[in-house]
């Protein structure tokens, strides 16, 4: 028979690599390959593979990358440096699962053939098969990771050390008569050749994937008529044994993706070009793509290192921009990840521009059903189960909330966006997984930067974690909200300052204009609200402040639309419409054009709706009456405004505290009228471009005006048909759209459907005749309510006091059988739960879940967080909890069919028999064994897996009762089709986390799968928890249990999967390494000083590993210890310590020094300790026991007039780094008083860390000798250059080279890569001798002359000048940051032309910590200040 078969590889280095492994594969059974086809398993997917091969080893499914060059990882992301560097993720665990799937349907192959054989396992391994390939794979990421058997790659050989082996075992083996039958297997599950010609229109797909997940796959194409035109092409995949129902599910969705990215014009937003069905694989979307971009994640981790602050908090101002543009167009992406971002960027990274793209999952509230809302349409029947079919990578960037049916589409969006400002910041992902998200959150209650950066500014600090919140209404409440914020950071940053236009910072000055804010990025312009001071007009003296704002091209094709908009804007004349400040027009400033507009108002209607709800009957009648009054007046000056919407009315708050409407943004006022599709498309008639109406008219002007009407009285827009079909194409039958009747004010309903339907009739003759006809018929609705009877209540109150401060009073005094009246509620909130909610008491009240106040429909952010914060303090007050049960009868009445998605209130409550009475000790014994709160919410009085005698004793009963009532639980939750789906989870749950976990952990990762309703993490864990004890229970007594727990008296809960693989290690043997690593882990949280992560790793690994167990993850490894172990827990820097730590060594450990280098409250400071320490217990939660940990520290702290505390030297301005323009920052001062030199070099000194000491070039030679010479400062001086020189002569001479010249000679461009990579081993080995050297010095280091650490540009890229210089400076900044590594601090001491710039080496950027505390600028004053220092006997010199 052929044992080589399959066609050749269409790329030839793939095509190599194969000849290689063909080339030692002998001629004998069982030995068979076949190489290079697609196979398409169930889900759909055209999985393509390099090489399939049958041999003594077993059967193996082999992925080969051809990359040259050296591949490093961050994490799971591998990037391959050579001529060009590119990242990717490690393709191994795709790869499993194309064996997984593989094997499955060679199974399905068997049954079918009916065949008498065994299909082995199919084991994955990734080839990486370039010759000159050099591998610093860490030792995880290598697993089934091979090379050649030649070279020294750093991996073991793909023949010698894998498909040349022996089998493992019986399992692995390959039965020959199997391998004969493989062909045949093969052609049955319809294998074939790798497609190369698949093409959508004119785009050529690319034979292999871009991207892919459960549900689609992602193309790179060409287009074929214009060669370098590129598209991504994303392909919807149906089962193979789909029904014709569920294929057109699927076209549905991706025709969703399509429809809601039409109308949305915004550089920051990857639009849908073009909607197919040519592929074979299903309906494919194009997008706008080019090779060379990045994900987001990608690109910081290949370029991550080099940003400065300015271009890190741009690329955060460029995704909440775009979000906040998507918003106002109503469409809102609910997923957005890390993953989901595209950057485009100059060379070497620079002027990254960030696009989002993936919105498949995304809620528009235009696209309604009947009978349904917005978000029922698109996520309630999938959306308990999203998490499922959202990429791994994703997931620890999405809410808490996410997993549960209708979870609110704002926030979702907010916390995806601070989960990605937090990879921005600090170059890390939020968290390995979503288990380890979940248990963040509690712990932090947000995602903090300064858990892993020290000297993070803290208004960034805050501005991340209160964007992360776990608990919606804690959350920053909208994008804009968080670019307020954003602007906040920017002003203390940046000082004032004239810069271009469109880049301007809160502060910089626009020609006379100081720029307060930015309002927002639309598709041709951006807004900016200035100020400026004009002078009194009588001469008084009395200057006034004027606000405006700069609306400023964002290119030159949008000019001629600002010119427009200036032109229309200099004739109009109206309190209703915005006025034009500088007449003469366009103005030019930095380069860019700009027109200068008054300010409309405070907050546009869009935002006011948002926030407030549905507009009151008063607010509805008065800005409807204004709106009309605008209308009106655009017409008779012959001016059609061609956008009306919320978004382009301003709310105007004037000097008597009346509010009126303003109508903005003319952009497109003078747009032909042939061009009917101008606007945004959910307020354009869509009846327009037909032949009886081909160009735009008033009918389409007033049905603007008419839909604009219906958002204000609802929060709602109205749906034409389905919401996807053109409303145009509908039958006849369709003559009104379908109006958000329920949520119409009752008394006014009816007048308003009258209105409606007249106003939106599909056929424009049957709609109002004139504006006037129409404005009459608006103003009848509200005439007839002069007739009926206000509903009036008075209670009294305190005139002299505030209404927030009487608020608060009756709220701290309400109890249970208050009234809500009298409860303290503002009168929005009151109403929401007096007619919403139908609660009457604060008791009702508290016993709501939280879950169904978020779901609560067209309800303002502002009363629904308000309900919740006022609920949850009165709970703590009350010391009531939600119940369980109510929280899963609160969940939507569409149940989801899905068992694997049910979200875990409805699970637990099944838990529990429907007709159990509480008080019966049956159900009482239940409860408490799973430790769930009682039915009225009151918490367990319990822990999780409690003795059942202490069960006993609180109940009265005998222990044989307890067992007895447990036993029947067991029972019918095995016949449970639900508790069967969540045992088959957890199975899965651990099987991905090298199948042993604790109990706590199976717990929260649960809880992030599944979700709650509940308020509070505390409650929501212990539902997780009681679910997994119950899946234990039930499984531990079946016949064949496929998961076994060990419970110590101590309380720890380790469980284990069982495999009936011989050679992986049993349950028993994990569950013992597991117990073994959490004594080891034990021990080292009662070393003092504590281990530091790399020491730590090395004591854990010491740890023995069962056999046959892959090594285990860092991040993993250090998880788990500190999980088994009895004292020990860890930072999020995977740094072990105790949770009883001594305060004082807490605040060392934590630094909390760095964080008095700036004015910071003592509340603000205990959370940022406990940021980095969670697990703290003992830690002062008052400002006395605070200030003596600081004290006993050694750190004087003073307090300032807002009690907020900081260092004695603690100074207030300095200067960072920006990639394109000089700002002045603060933190530091740009050059140093002089009189505050030794100050801040004394303080410094004493707290230790990373610094780097910027100085004139001139003046720099000096400083090594003046900076020893200061007593105060303690500082060891290190020449890098000469150390690294006299490091390598000695490497030479271990080596045997004779000759020094020979050396020098492999550092040239011109030697050969051989020679190179000698040169490069040489530097690495002499580093490492410097590193030994500089951590033996005790106190501060301070190296210069430190070119050995540079780096040089490659083909517009970073490479080290030698080969570990860099990475040595990285580890020597970390273990100077550290508490517990030596040396205690490291200063680089950098000679620069002006010490005011960015701190650069020999040119290149030095990367430090966002926040100003590392870098310090002296100026030639400051320098002889040192001098001054000096004792009497030491000479004096200042160059």
């Amino acid at each position: 028979m052929d044992r080589w078969q399959g066609p050749r590889s269409p790329f030839p280095w793939e095509q190599e690599a194969l000849n290689y492994v063909r080339g030692k594969m002998p001629d004998l059974d069982p030995h068979v390959a076949f190489q290079t086809f697609n196979f398409t398993p169930r889900s759909g997917h055209t999985r393509e593979v390099d090489l399939l091969i049958t041999t003594s080893a077993g059967c193996f499914l082999v992925e080969i990358k051809s990359h040259p060059g050296r591949v490093v990882n961050d994490g799971s992301h591998w990037s391959f440096i050579g001529e060009r560097t590119l990242t990717l993720d490690n393709p191994l665990d795709l790869t499993n699962q194309k064996c997984r799937e593989l094997k499955s349907q060679l199974e399905w192959a068997v049954q079918q053939l009916e065949l008498n054989v065994r299909v082995p396992y199919v084991a994955p391994a990734v080839f990486l098969s370039d010759p000159g390939l050099i591998s610093e794979l860490d030792e995880v990421q290598r697993l089934n990771v091979y090379g050649r058997d030649e070279v020294n790659s750093g991996l073991p050989g793909i023949w010698k050390d894998l498909l040349g082996l022996p089998p493992k075992n019986d399992n692995r083996r390959v039965d020959p008569a199997f391998a004969r039958r493989l062909p045949e297997l093969l052609h049955k599950i319809g294998v074939s050749a790798v497609r190369k010609n698949v093409k959508v229109g004119q785009w050529q797909l690319a034979a292999r994937t871009l991207d892919a997940s459960l549900t689609w796959e992602d193309y790179l194409a060409e287009n074929t008529a214009l060669a370098g035109q590129h598209r991504r092409v994303r392909v919807y995949l149906s089962e193979q044994r789909a029904t014709k129902e569920d294929r057109e599910a699927t076209r549905r969705v991706a025709r969703r993706e399509y429809l809601v990215l039409q109308g949305i014009e915004h550089p920051g937003i990857l639009k849908a070009l073009d909607f197919s069905d040519e592929h074979p694989g299903g309906p494919a979307v194009l997008f706008p793509h080019k090779p060379e971009w990045l994900r987001l994640d990608h690109y910081m981790t290949q370029y991550g290192a080099q940003l400065d602050v300015a271009t890190r908090l741009d690329m955060i101002r460029q995704l909440a921009e775009a979000l906040d543009h998507a918003h106002r167009q109503h469409l809102y992406h609910r997923a957005l990840a890390a993953r989901s971002v595209w950057i485009e960027f100059h060379s070497n990274g620079r002027y990254p521009r960030l696009m989002i793209a993936d919105w498949q999952t995304a809620a528009l509230n235009r696209i309604t059903t009947p009978g349904a809302t917005p978000r029922q349409t698109l996520t309630q029947h999938a959306a308990p189960s999203l998490a499922g079919h959202i990429e791994k990578a994703a997931q620890s960037y999405l809410a808490p909330e996410f997993v549960q049916p209708d979870a609110e589409s704002v926030p979702l969006d907010v916390f995806g966006l601070g989960a990605c400002a937090y990879l921005i910041l600090t170059g890390k992902a939020p968290a390995e997984s979503r288990g380890e998200l979940t248990r963040l959150l509690a712990e932090r209650q947000g995602l903090a930067p300064s858990a892993v950066a020290d000297s993070m500014d803290p208004l960034i600090d805050e501005l991340v974690r209160d964007a992360t919140r776990p608990e919606v209404c804690d959350r920053l409440d909208s994008v804009r909200a968080l670019l307020r914020r954003l602007d906040l950071v920017e002003e203390k940053l940046y000082a004032p300052e004239e810069v271009d236009p469109l880049q301007a910072p809160k502060g910089a000055l626009v020609g006379p204009w100081k720029i307060v804010c930015s309002l927002g990025k639309g598709s041709t312009a951006r807004a900016l609200l200035a100020e400026r001071t004009v002078p009194s007009a009588d001469g008084d003296g009395k200057d006034t402040v004027q606000e405006a704002v700069l609306k400023v091209a964002l290119n030159d094709a949008a000019v001629p639309r600002l010119e427009r908009e200036a032109a229309v804007l200099k004739r109009l004349h109206s309190q209703h419409i915005v006025d034009l400040i500088e007449k003469t027009g366009p103005l030019e400033f930095g380069g860019r054009t700009l027109i200068v507009l008054e300010r409309a108002g405070q907050t546009t209607l869009a935002d006011y709706l948002r926030s407030e709800g549905q507009l009151s009957i008063e607010e509805l009648e008065r800005y409807g009456e204004h709106l009309f009054t605008a209308v009106d007046y655009l017409s008779s000056e012959g001016v059609r405004h061609r956008d009306l919407k919320p978004d382009n009315l301003a709310v105007r708050t004037l000097s008597n505290r009346q509010t009126r409407l303003v109508l903005f943004d003319f952009s497109l006022a003078d747009t032909d009228d042939k061009v009917v599709t101008a606007g945004t498309p959910n307020y354009l008639d869509p009846f327009l471009g037909t032949d009886r109406r081909p160009v735009y008219d008033d009918h389409a002007e007033r049905y603007a005006l008419a839909i604009t009407l219906h958002e204000m009285a609802s929060c709602e827009h109205p749906s034409w048909g389905d919401g996807l079909t053109e409303p145009r194409l509908l039958g006849p039958a369709e003559t009104v759209p379908q109006l958000a009747e329920d949520r119409f004010d009752t008394q006014i309903r009816e007048g308003l459907v009258e209105f409606f339907t007249t106003a939106l009739a599909r056929d424009a003759g049957r709609r109002f005749r004139s504006l006037q006809a129409m404005r009459d018929a608006w103003r009848d609705i509200f005439r007839a309510l002069e007739d009926s009877r206000p509903l009036t209540s008075t209670t009294g109150h305190d005139e002299a006091a505030e209404p927030q401060e009487v608020r608060d009073r009756l709220a701290e005094a309400a109890t249970e059988g208050t009234p809500l009246v009298a409860a303290g509620l503002t009168p929005k909130a009151l109403s929401v739960a007096l007619n919403d909610l139908d609660v009457e008491t604060v008791g009702e009240l508290i016993r709501v879940p939280g879950g169904r106040v978020q779901r609560l429909r067209g309800v303002g952010v502002a009363p629904r967080n308000e309900l919740l914060r006022r609920a949850r303090e009165w709970r703590r007050r009350l010391k009531v909890t939600e119940s369980v049960r109510r929280a899963a009868e609160s969940r939507p009445v569409a149940r989801v069919e899905n068992l694997d998605a049910l979200g875990l209130d409805e699970l637990v409550s099944r838990l529990i028999p429907k007709n159990a009475k509480p008080d019966e000790n049956s159900t009482r014994a239940l409860t408490l064994t799973l430790a769930l709160p009682g039915l009225d919410g009151t918490p367990s009085p319990v822990k999780p897996w409690a003795p059942q005698k202490e069960i006993a004793d609180l109940l009265g009963v005998s222990s044989q009762y307890v067992g007895a009532m447990l036993k029947k639980a067991r029972e019918r939750w095995a016949k449970d089709s639900a508790v069967t789906a969540l045992r088959q989870e957890l199975l899965r749950v651990l099987a991905e986390s090298g199948r042993i976990m604790e109990f706590s952990e199976l717990a929260a990762e649960l809880l992030a799968r599944r979700g709650s309703a509940l308020d509070g993490a505390a409650a929501r864990l212990t539902l997780a928890a009681a679910a997994v004890r119950a899946a234990i229970e039930t499984e531990e007594k079946r016949d064949s249990p496929r998961l076994v727990k060990r419970r110590k008296s101590d309380g720890r809960v380790l469980v284990a999967l069982v495999s009936d693989d011989k050679s992986v290690p049993s349950d028993a043997q994990l569950i013992d390494y597991a117990l073994a690593l959490g004594g080891r882990a034990d021990e080292l949280a009662r070393q003092d000083p504590l281990p530091v992560t790399a020491a730590a790793l090395r004591a854990l690994r010491i740890v023995s590993t069962p056999d046959g167990m892959p090594p285990l993850p860092d991040t993993r490894l250090v998880s788990l210890a500190a999980a088994a172990s009895l004292t020990a827990a860890v930072t999020q820097r995977f740094e072990i310590y105790p949770v009883d730590l001594d305060p004082v060594r807490a605040v060392r450990l934590a630094q909390v020094g760095g964080m008095l280098s700036a004015p910071i409250t003592p509340q603000e400071l205990r959370a940022r300790v406990l940021a980095r320490l969670p697990h703290l217990a003992g830690f002062p939660d008052h400002a006395g026991g605070l200030r003596k940990v600081l004290r006993d520290a050694g750190l004087q702290v003073e307090i300032d007039e807002e009690g907020r505390y900081h260092l004695p030297s603690a100074s207030q301005h300095t200067r960072l780094p920006s990639s394109t323009i000089t700002r002045t920052v603060t933190g530091l001062p740009g050059l140093l008083a002089p009189s505050e030199a030794l100050k801040r070099l004394v303080t410094v000194a004493e707290r230790g860390g990373f610094l780097v000491i910027k100085a004139r070039i001139k003046q720099a030679a000096d400083l090594p000798a003046l900076l020893t010479a200061i007593p105060e400062l303690s500082v060891s001086c290190v020449n890098v250059t000469e150390e690294f020189v006299t490091a390598l002569r000695e490497v030479r001479d271990q080596w045997g080279v004779p000759e020094w010249p020979i050396v020098l000679a492999t550092d040239s461009p011109d030697a050969s890569p051989v020679n190179r990579v000698g040169f490069a081993d040489m530097t690495a080995e002499a580093f490492a001798l410097v590193e030994e050297r500089i951590r033996a010095k005790e106190g501060i280091v301070l190296l210069h002359d430190a070119t050995p650490f540079d780096q040089v540009m490659l083909d517009g890229r970073p490479e080290a000048r030698y080969a570990g210089g860099p990475e040595l400076l990285t580890r020597l900044a970390e273990a100077a940051r550290s508490a517990y590594e030596a040396p205690h601090g490291v200063w680089l001491l950098t000679p620069m032309a002006d010490p005011r710039e960015t701190a650069r080496l020999d040119g290149h950027a030095i990367p430090v910590i966002p926040g100003g505390n590392e870098e310090l600028a002296l100026s030639r004053e400051a320098m002889a200040a040192l001098q001054n220092a000096l004792p009497v006997s030491t000479p004096r010199r200042v160059s």
